[in-house]
């Protein structure tokens, strides 16, 4: 957590994905997200902006259980979960 003590740092915050493989200008401009709360439901668009970043090696902080838990898909102003993005991907190492 030394980012959390590196006096030379500041943080921002956004609500809207800013990050992705198509802004990677933006990618490096950031050391690390930070998803404090129960961010359980993402949109597949989310998820690979979130992806993304880590594949160009930003890093991710999850201070809460079952992120990115549910892939969601938006009609309007209601979101509908359709599956665990676990289900999805490629299986993990046990």
């Amino acid at each position: 957590m030394r980012y959390l003590v590196a006096p030379a740092l500041v943080a921002s915050t956004s609500r809207r994905s800013r990050v992705g493989p198509e802004r990677p200008t933006l990618a490096a401009a950031y050391d690390l997200i930070v998803f404090p709360g129960h961010h359980e439901y993402v949109t597949g668009r989310e998820y690979a902006l979130v992806e993304a970043y880590r594949n160009l090696r930003g890093n991710l902080s999850f201070l809460s259980a079952n992120n990115l838990f549910w892939r969601v898909v938006k009609h309007g102003n209601l979101m509908e979960n359709t599956e665990q993005w676990r289900d999805l991907t490629a299986p993990r190492p046990r």
